[in-house]
């Protein structure tokens, strides 16, 4: 009788590398959703002009600093008191 082997699952010690592929795929997208997000949210509030930004209490200093929060929910480090 002839081994047949089953490459539909493909696990060497615990380690699937068609997952692994898969999570890497999923990373990479949602990084760039992530950063077309913060681009399309800082374009937004940097077209706002001099007098709307003093209605909603924010110097054209914070635009990247709001931006990021937004999209990635902390502020960057560059941002951030020393």
């Amino acid at each position: 009788m002839a081994n047949v082997a089953n490459t539909n699952n493909v696990v060497v010690s615990g380690f699937n590398p068609i997952r692994a592929i898969n999570n890497m795929f999923t990373s990479i997208s949602e990084s760039f959703e992530q950063s077309r997000l913060f681009q399309a949210t800082y374009n937004e509030l940097n077209a706002l002009g001099a007098r709307e930004l003093a209605d909603l209490g924010i110097s054209r200093s914070d635009i990247t600093r709001i931006a990021y929060d937004a999209v990635y929910g902390e502020t960057p480090n560059e941002f951030k008191s020393r």
